[in-house]
């Protein structure tokens, strides 16, 4: 279990995560893990972290 539930990108890359990889991510069609509470190029991306880690564990195996 992680510290809190959501995350933005700019802080799962201070903690090790690709800022690459993370914004590859939320372009997965029907993925539920990254939400914008908005529309628009200045929208905030959030990362419920602990569904991305066991997306990644899924995606990892096969």
């Amino acid at each position: 279990m992680t510290e809190k539930r959501y995350y933005t990108i700019s802080e799962l890359a201070k903690i090790g995560f690709s800022r690459y990889e993370l914004q590859c991510a939320t372009r997965i069609e029907g993925q539920t893990f990254a939400t914008r509470q908005h529309s628009g190029r200045g929208a905030t991306w959030r990362f419920n972290l602990d569904e991305y880690i066991e997306f990644r564990k899924r995606q990892m195996a096969g």
